[in-house]
């Protein structure tokens, strides 16, 4: 049978000699109306205690002005173009990447986003993803606009085997992607907008064709950072009084947090922010993963009993099906937590500094 929110609090209630639920939420019974409160807690408590494969998740914080970074027929505007999204496989394996068209043979079709920026001579980095569609050539516009003169940098990538760059990078990701990033300042004249635009058949008005795009980035950086999505609201860091230069809100479905950059002990979570030093933080954390036919059968097992265990005061278990219930517990605990360890590679051995620098200049034969 598939695991489902009503199969593992049918468990609970098995364990503790009550009736079945038929769904979650919509038997009207008194077992059920206390299964619908306690199950997603029990759950998510679970899920919270141990690094369980199933709910642990690598991201990287870091900043992005630009929304739907993965969705450019969202908030993007398009002009003489069209944007599809969820056309292609991405870079991350999902089918998210949004196929651009210049179907135009008159105009130079472009999709472009605009965002607010402060009137300073800060540095700027654009970085996207792309992978080659139809057209020959595709344009990439970085511009500040606003203010007395303005800043802009076009970047022409001309597609081959191996495509080329008129300014910027190109870095092959696999699976025909290439990331591309350019940097450019403002100026400090006035100019308080910066729009990105995208040029999938490149300038040349009568030019047409495709590409493929995915992860637009824009950060206030001189360099490429790890890439951060979006959807409907950009990211951006806090900037702590002392003690750390960059404070990265943790994501919405972080349940536990476990590690950055496998094993960097120099950072603080507080407030819901984790404190870091870096332009760029790829991370580890358990997520909120409601989706139960990703559970192993051990740990719904486990979720199972946990519910079963909260629920036997109110429905009335007697002190002998308790004892029951807690010795099971127990049980299944360790059985769940030794089977999802048993999946892992071993973790990588990290020396300590202060052992490496006793033995630098080392050499063998010295005392």
């Amino acid at each position: 049978m598939t695991a489902s929110a009503t199969t593992i609090c049918n468990q609970a209630l098995d364990a503790l000699g009550k009736r079945q639920l038929t769904t979650l939420g919509s038997d009207g019974t008194y077992e059920d109306d206390l299964c619908n409160n306690a199950y997603p807690e029990e759950r998510d408590k679970v899920l919270r205690e141990h690094p369980w494969n199933v709910s642990t998740k690598r991201t990287v914080l870091g900043e992005n002005l630009l929304l739907q970074s993965q969705a450019l027929a969202t908030t993007w505007t398009a002009t003489n173009a069209t944007a599809s999204n969820d056309n292609a496989r991405a870079p991350d394996g999902t089918t998210t990447a949004t196929l651009l068209t210049d179907a135009d043979a008159g105009n130079a079709g472009t999709i472009a986003q605009a965002v607010t920026v402060p009137n300073d001579d800060k540095q700027y980095t654009l970085s996207v993803y792309l992978k080659q569609g139809t057209a020959a050539v595709t344009r990439l516009l970085l511009a500040f606009s606003g203010g007395s003169s303005g800043a802009s940098q076009a970047v022409d990538i001309t597609w081959a085997a191996t495509p080329t760059v008129s300014a910027g990078t190109l870095e092959s990701v696999g699976g025909g992607w290439w990331r591309f990033h350019v940097t450019l300042a403002n100026v400090a004249d006035g100019s308080t907008t910066l729009t990105v635009t995208i040029y999938p058949a490149g300038a040349t008005a009568s030019a047409q064709g495709t590409v493929y795009a995915w992860g637009a980035q824009l950060s206030q950086n001189d360099a490429k950072i790890g890439y951060a999505a979006t959807t409907t609201a950009a990211v951006q860091p806090t900037f702590p009084p002392f003690g750390f230069k960059y404070g990265w809100p943790l994501p919405v479905d972080c349940l536990a947090f476990l590690d950055v950059n496998d094993g960097d002990q120099n950072y603080k979570l507080e407030d819901g922010y984790l404190l870091y030093d870096g332009a760029e933080a790829p991370i580890r954390y358990e997520y909120q993963n409601t989706d139960p036919t990703t559970f192993d059968p051990l740990l719904q097992e486990l979720i199972g009993l946990r519910l079963a265990w909260r629920l036997a005061i109110p429905l009335g278990a007697s002190d002998e099906r308790k004892s029951l219930i807690k010795d099971l517990l127990t049980e299944a605990e360790d059985k769940a937590a030794t089977r999802d360890s048993q999946e892992d590679g071993e973790d990588a051995y990290v020396e300590d500094d202060w052992i490496t620098a006793r033995h630098s200049g080392w050499t063998p034969g010295q005392r």
